[in-house]
């Protein structure tokens, strides 16, 4: 597990996972470590996930999405289990019997929640409003 961020060393550290603290990133090597990455942890209330930049974050460099937040229905269009994960699901599926190409598949369906989300079409729509 690596562990990004300005804050202390997360209490995930003591699960008995190997664990590294790189601290704070710059944008350019936090992007290079997301491409990298297969999955990214998150603990944010589910109901907000559509706003959380680290989960854009996420989904702008293809990961798929653990969140261990509350168990809300998620909004703006996100579904656990299609678009991420969310700790309830992984009880009622367990990564080990998932099939193959899963990983796959829901990185894409992520892929295509963000798409319209990105910045640049968030520029265009307003800028299509202000005219």
């Amino acid at each position: 597990m690596v562990e990004v961020g300005p804050g202390p060393v997360s209490q995930l550290a003591t699960v008995g996972l190997p664990h590294h603290h790189l601290g704070r990133l710059e944008p350019d090597a936090l992007s290079t470590l997301l491409r990298t990455s297969r999955f990214g942890l998150l603990d944010y209330p589910a109901e907000l996930l559509g706003k959380s930049g680290v989960f854009a974050a996420y989904a702008a460099h293809g990961c798929v999405v653990l969140n261990t937040g509350s168990s809300e229905p998620p909004s703006d269009g996100l579904k656990a289990g299609e678009t991420h994960l969310s700790l309830a699901d992984l009880r009622h599926r367990p990564p080990f019997i998932v099939s193959a190409g899963w990983h796959d598949q829901v990185g894409q369906q992520l892929a295509r929640w963000y798409a319209p989300h990105r910045l640049s079409e968030q520029a265009r729509t307003l800028l299509a409003l202000a005219a």
